[in-house]
């Protein structure tokens, strides 16, 4: 109840809110890669919302990366690494641009989705 004479039960709904975030980002030691040089990338995967995600996927697919995780419960967060060895088209064109997906359904089948990018400078030839 809500308050000491009261025994009629208080029913407070909680709004699902889910939520997925994603963070991609480049561990580089130059400002600048060049030619065939291995590009390593960090993915951060975090469920921001208030219930559980499932069928988690990550996608990363300049470097061919997937995974899948069952679920992702609320506050949690999964970490990844993938890595690219820069093309001569990527030389040519002076950048290459990665970009990192996910997406995920809630209980009721609801989904979700995010991406993040990051653009490199690459040494013309």
């Amino acid at each position: 109840g809500s308050d000491v004479e009261n025994d009629e039960p208080t029913l407070t709904v909680i709004p699902q809110n889910p939520s997925v975030f994603i963070q991609k980002e480049a561990v580089l030691f130059a400002n600048e890669v060049v030619m065939y040089d291995n590009v390593s990338f960090n993915i951060l995967v975090a469920n921001t919302g208030n219930v559980t995600l499932y069928n988690v996927l990550v996608e990363d697919p300049l470097t061919g990366f997937i995974q899948e995780t069952t679920q992702l419960p609320p506050g949690e967060s999964l970490n990844f690494t993938t890595s690219y060895i820069v093309q001569i088209s990527d030389a040519t064109a002076g950048q290459f641009k990665n970009e990192a997906f996910v997406n995920a359904k809630t209980f009721n089948g609801s989904l979700v989705e995010a991406s993040s990018s990051v653009t490199l400078q690459v040494e013309r030839c």
